[in-house]
């Protein structure tokens, strides 16, 4: 029987034993299995900061090319490619470091592999660099880094969602590890010290895991800092202490991570609550959200960015701080350089306005020529590089298709003229060439008169329209108003149009206005002046610039010039003016065109003194064909009527006394009454011969459509009497039509064939054959004032008597005659009228002839 209890007891403690050992073991294997989570907590967030930096390494590697002076070093060292050899291999390594740490990351691989893509076009677009221009490079590598950056983004977004979780796993274990510890170490000092040992080791790893969490936070660029918050008596956060900080405080804020744990955020980072982002804290922790900041603080007198991300964790806030001056300064930086880009560009633009205004207020054309070369090297055309806009007012073409045009193909005249040679010659003999030329454009004919400079790669031309000189060129000298320049080619706007105000022969001044409190305009300051301003005044341009109009030029006060610029400005007009300026005891006139241009005027003066001479001149010749024509209307009234009116008398008395048959004559006196009567009829015929050549205006400009057929069925009418008697014989072509005046051309085809049956002998036939061709400007030999570009080459040919080529110029003048009254009736004017009437159509007349084989009446006229 007392067996029975011991039985029971032992059966008690060996069931207690079995319990305590499946506890035990229960216990063990929770301890154990928790352990272990811990330490893999632990690596996974050891793991998770290692490719948070590997992250940070690789993308600063990329962009490391926003920064200007990198970026122009590599790009400066591609000849030798040290520098870019390097940077690829760190970058190689940086990207094989990270493929390494996300092997096992399928997203994250993913990501990296459209990196890897991206990487080798950055790197193939920094190797072929020379291919493309430095402008489309850098917006090449800009859009790249544009695309790096935004999976560089979202990678480090996954990393610090993966911290958050791996970091809230690591803590909860961290909690259940110590209770889980203590059970089993009461339980394994009770019952097993080999289970005591196990754990004992398992807690030695947990330390080396903690102690490899703390070496990688102390290695990390970026500060870690975790808080805690502070509560006040209402259980509101006001402060938070600093729980953990790791060593890169030093490196960043210079305080010692010994020093500043256990103390307030406030006191430690004053600059905190500079920019409310204590308050940023305080509603992190409260609604358990992540939020972010950029700073900029200033320590040891340097500033620096620091940007900071915070993140709840367990019951405080993580805090990460990176600093990023680099970065806000490479962006700084290139700001500066845009802005700085952006005003160059507005002072270039304001000064292409400014000289393209200059430009415009010119009446000369002014365009810039480059050649073109065929395979032997030779020139064969010309291409238009620049002209302003007076080209357009003349070859009335688009301003588009003008533009890159060649020049065969808006001057085709040029191989007919000349020019093409003239060019040929500037641009090969690398010399100044001047020359005039006709161009027709709009079946219009017009001269101009230009200087061919070489400049670099091209021809500079300035011409001038000198049409209307060449029109008057009889009576007026030609206007000196050619501009000789030497330019260089468009290297820059600037450069370009400086040298064109270098050559241009007018004076250009620009001026601001200098304005009173209230705004008005009391003084204008001198800007800009050419260096023209030397040759007329005798005053150096850079010892009056940026000077008061007041002190240079105090006469445009007194003579109502500042005026004038004034109201330019204030009305936005262009204004003309002349003025009289002293100069040498000597008055000179000179013409200014003035144009606003911004808060001034831009005034191009003209020095026109030979032009008022020559206006000058022009008047007094004037005044003097006003006295002469007045002497001639007096002459044509005598000759009209006082003249005549004597001789229409004595051959109405003559007429009356042989018609008197009671009057006993002799036949010695009717002879010599008939030849009275013969006397006086030539005078009346010379007199009515000088009133017609009189009446031919050679101004005449009511120019008409003539039909020549007409013109010459109405002279044959004229004719009709003698043409009857004479049996003459008058042949002709199909005949043009020109524009002229109709009864003068009428008269010259009487008086041409007139003369061609007068001037014949009694055994022959008169034959007169009229011919015409239209023969181009070039292949007329004659010297004349030419004004079309073809003309009609008429052609009167008779069988007459012809005479000797000694007299060709002598029979064109008035009252000459080669022979004598009594062998040939005629007063010696009908051939001077034709003359006459041949240059009022702006045309010319000659005469080939051989004695007794006829002669030949050739006439020019214009074709349009």
């Amino acid at each position: 029987m007392i067996s029975t209890p011991l039985t029971t007891s032992n059966k008690k403690y060996i069931s207690v034993l079995a319990i305590a050992i499946a506890l035990l073991l229960f216990t063990t294997t929770v301890a154990y299995k928790q352990i272990i989570k811990l330490q893999g907590s632990a690596e996974m967030v050891s793991h998770t900061l290692e490719v948070q930096d590997a992250i940070n390494m690789l993308f600063s590697h990329y962009f490391r090319l926003e920064s200007e002076e990198f970026k122009s070093e590599i790009l400066k060292d591609s000849l030798t490619n040290s520098i870019y050899a390097d940077y690829k291999k760190n970058g190689k390594e940086a990207f094989e470091k990270l493929s390494g740490l996300i092997k096992d990351n399928a997203s994250q691989k993913l990501r990296l592999d459209q990196i890897k893509g991206l990487q080798d076009s950055l790197y193939k677009k920094l190797a072929n660099q020379k291919i493309v221009s430095k402008s489309q490079l850098e917006e090449d590598l800009s859009e790249l880094l544009v695309k790096i950056r935004a999976v560089n983004d979202e990678m480090r977004t996954e990393e610090r969602s993966l911290l958050l979780l791996r970091e809230d796993n690591y803590e909860s274990n961290k909690i259940l590890a110590p209770f889980t510890t203590l059970i089993l170490a009461i339980f394994s000092l009770c019952i097993f010290l080999l289970a005591f040992l196990r754990i004992y080791r398992n807690k030695i790893k947990l330390r080396e895991s903690e102690a490899f969490l703390q070496s990688v936070l102390a290695n990390t660029n970026n500060v870690v800092n975790f808080y805690v918050p502070i509560f006040n008596a209402e259980n509101k956060v006001y402060d938070f202490e600093i729980k953990f900080a790791n060593a890169q405080n030093k490196e960043f804020f210079g305080l010692n991570p010994n020093d500043i744990i256990g103390k307030r955020i406030t006191e430690i980072y004053p600059f905190l609550k500079l920019n409310g982002e204590v308050e940023g804290l305080f509603e992190a922790y409260n609604q358990s959200k992540s939020v972010s900041f950029d700073r900029q603080i200033q320590l040891h007198k340097e500033k620096m960015w620091i940007r900071s991300t915070v993140h709840p964790l367990l019951n405080g806030l993580l805090v990460t701080a990176q600093n990023v001056t680099d970065e806000e300064k490479y962006k700084e930086e290139q700001l500066s350089l845009k802005e700085q880009v952006l005003a160059d560009n507005k002072k270039l633009k304001e000064t292409e306005n400014f000289l393209n205004r200059v430009l415009s207020s010119t009446e000369n054309i002014i365009s810039y020529f480059t050649p073109i070369f065929d395979e032997h090297k030779r020139i064969t055309d010309f291409g238009l590089s620049f002209y302003n806009d007076k080209i357009v007012d003349v070859v009335q073409l688009e301003m588009s298709f003008l533009q890159k045009q060649r020049m065969s193909v808006v001057f085709p005249m040029i191989f007919e003229n000349g020019v093409f040679d003239h060019l040929v010659s500037c641009f090969e003999e690398n010399r100044i060439v001047r020359f005039e030329a006709p161009y027709e454009f709009n079946q219009r004919l017009f001269w101009f008169k230009s200087t061919a400079v070489k400049l670099d790669n091209g021809i500079l031309i300035t011409s001038i329209d000198t049409t209307s000189e060449r029109n008057t060129e009889e009576h007026l000298q030609t206007l000196n108003l050619t501009l000789e320049q030497q330019n260089r080619e468009l290297a820059s706007s600037r450069g370009f149009l400086t040298n064109v105000f270098k050559s241009i022969s007018n004076i250009v001044i620009h001026f601001t206005s200098i304005r009173n409190h209230e705004g008005d305009i009391i003084d204008l300051e001198l800007q800009f002046i050419n260096s023209r301003v030397t040759d007329f005044l005798g005053i150096n341009p850079d010892a009056i610039k940026h000077k008061k109009a007041s002190e240079v030029f105090p006469s445009i006060f007194d003579g109502g010039i500042f005026k004038k610029l004034k109201k330019s400005i204030e009305n936005n007009t262009n204004i003309e003016y002349e003025t009289p300026f002293d100069k040498n005891g000597k008055t000179h006139w000179f013409k200014a065109t003035a144009i606003k241009l911004g808060d001034g005027v831009t005034v191009s003066i003209q020095d026109v003194t030979d032009e008022k001479n020559q206006k000058e001149q022009l008047r007094l010749r004037n005044l003097e064909l006003k006295k002469s024509n007045i002497e001639l209307e007096a002459f044509n009234r005598v000759a009209s009527h006082d003249l005549q009116e004597p001789l229409r008398k004595i051959q109405l008395f003559i007429s009356r006394i042989l018609e008197n048959k009671d009057q006993q004559l002799s036949d010695k006196n009717v002879e010599y009454f008939n030849k009275i009567e013969n006397a006086a009829s030539r005078m009346r015929s010379l007199i009515i011969n000088l009133l017609n050549y009189s009446h031919i205006d050679g101004k005449h400009q009511d120019f008409e459509p003539v039909d020549l057929n007409e013109t010459l069925k109405r002279a044959k009418e004229d004719l009709s009497s003698i043409i009857s008697e004479t049996s003459s014989e008058i042949h002709h072509e199909n005949l043009p039509t020109i524009k002229g005046v109709p009864y003068q051309l009428e008269q010259l085809f009487t008086n041409l064939i007139s003369n061609g049956i007068k001037y014949n002998t009694r055994e022959k036939t008169p034959r007169i054959n009229i011919t015409y061709e239209k023969v181009a400007l070039k292949d007329i030999d004659e010297q004349f004032f030419k004004v079309d570009q073809y003309y009609y080459k008429l052609c009167f040919v008779d069988n007459g008597i012809g005479f000797s080529m000694k007299h060709s110029t002598k029979i064109f003048e008035v009252f000459q005659r080669l022979h004598q009254k009594s062998d040939y009736s005629g007063t010696g004017i009908g051939l001077a009228i034709c003359k006459k009437i041949i240059e009022n159509h702006h045309g010319h007349i000659h005469v080939t002839s051989e004695p007794n084989r006829g002669s030949t009446f050739i006439c020019y006229l214009p074709a349009s």
